[in-house]
């Protein structure tokens, strides 16, 4: 389990989670520490013995029992939260032009393979705040971008 570890800090800790905090951060003007990044509690970390990181496939065991003293139950429980990317605003804001140009009803009824008035009224329904329909939108647009990419 710490080679796990180790090639997660090396990957995703080194090269994502912290690159997005730093920019995030640096976006608002703040200073960010992380604390559990200090090499003393690292190393101590990694001397601990696998039952006390993960037990009964609940991560950070050992650091979730000696926060049930001062963190109330609810923090506790809940689910983690992960670093969302705004696509909804950027679909109706910063992308928009793109969004009506690459699935503009001309261009999906000439690709041929969606109801164009469909996919018109999820864009209406998205922008208009009466339907959130990104996850829609987002795939229908990176696969039109993606047919013209091939096509050329």
């Amino acid at each position: 389990s710490d080679r796990i570890f180790i090639a997660s800090l090396r990957t995703r800790l080194l090269n994502d989670y912290l690159v997005k905090v730093d920019r995030a951060s640096m976006k608002s003007s703040l200073e960010v520490r992380s604390p559990f990044l200090d090499h003393h509690l690292a190393q101590f970390a990694f001397q601990l013995p696998a039952s006390l990181k993960l037990k009964n496939g609940e991560t950070k065991y050992i650091l979730k029992r000696l926060a049930q003293k001062h963190v109330d139950e609810n923090i506790m429980s809940r689910k983690k939260k992960g670093f969302g990317i705004p696509i909804k605003h950027w679909l109706k804001h910063e992308l928009k032009e793109i969004v009506d140009d690459t699935l503009s009803e001309e261009a999906i009824k000439k690709r041929g393979l969606f109801n164009s008035s469909y996919i018109t009224r999820l864009i209406y329904e998205h922008n208009n705040d009466i339907a959130d329909h990104t996850h829609k939108i987002w795939a229908l647009l990176w696969l039109e971008l993606w047919f013209r990419q091939i096509k050329k």
